[in-house]
């Protein structure tokens, strides 16, 4: 009787289990996961406003030999402010001087959604956009202008490593 009822609770939390992961992956990857928190950005097509839109795949830096590069749902992507350092970086003497930015304060955040698809809306201006899966799946920070009335077709390429 009481392996019974032991059987009877494990399915039971088995299933609960398996409902819970079935909601966050649905969760996840529907159709407006991956286009940010817009309400909260601007209402629309506001004026001043642009957009960068893409897909998350893999690096194919970080790829083992022979594999194809995939694309990645449920990534989060963190995009800060870029402020201006006040100084300059030059690749070479005859070179222009490029200014020099460090990632301020986070704007939003958005998930990726179905075939790693990501959009978001912001004011025209610099930011600097990070992505996450997990700990150990990751971009580098990646320097974009939003240029009003305008779309950045930005696709993020993890990396898998340290």
């Amino acid at each position: 009787m009481k392996m019974r009822k032991w059987r009877v609770t494990a399915w039971s939390i088995i299933a609960t289990l398996a409902l819970f992961t079935s909601t966050l992956i649905t969760s996840c990857q529907s159709p407006d996961a991956g286009t940010g928190a817009r309400d909260s950005l601007t209402s629309g097509s506001g004026e001043g406003t642009g957009k960068i839109a893409g897909v998350v795949i893999d690096s194919e830096v970080s790829l083992p030999e022979g594999t194809a590069a995939q694309k990645y749902p449920c990534v989060t992507i963190k995009i800060l402010k870029a402020v201006a350092t006040g100084g300059f970086s030059q690749a070479c003497e005859s070179c222009p001087k490029i200014p020099s930015y460090d990632a301020g304060e986070i704007v939003v955040e958005v998930i990726s959604g179905n075939d790693g698809l990501w959009e978001v809306e912001l004011p025209a201006g610099k930011f600097f956009i990070r992505a996450f899966l997990g700990e150990k799946i990751y971009s580098g920070d990646i320097l974009v202008e939003v240029i009003k009335g305008k779309t950045v077709k930005l696709d993020i390429k993890l990396i898998h490593g340290v």
